[in-house]
């Protein structure tokens, strides 16, 4: 999936739970794009979910939105 800086954190964990914690079966892997520069408030949600799924979360960035 893929995060910009206009997200909602609130709709990114939504997103999240659905994908991780709602599931019975868990996924290997959860790619994720930052397509630009975020907030802090993002950053800050996304290092929780890293904390939280360590490798299974992989973090792409993206310098600029495309």
């Amino acid at each position: 999936m893929s995060i910009y800086n206009k997200e909602k954190t609130e709709y990114f964990n939504k997103a999240m739970q659905s994908i991780w914690d709602v599931q019975t079966i868990k996924p290997d892997e959860i790619v994720l794009v930052q397509d630009g520069k975020l907030t802090d408030d993002l950053y800050s949600v996304i290092g929780e979910w890293k904390n939280k799924l360590a490798d299974i979360l992989k973090v792409i960035p993206l310098e600029q939105n495309v």
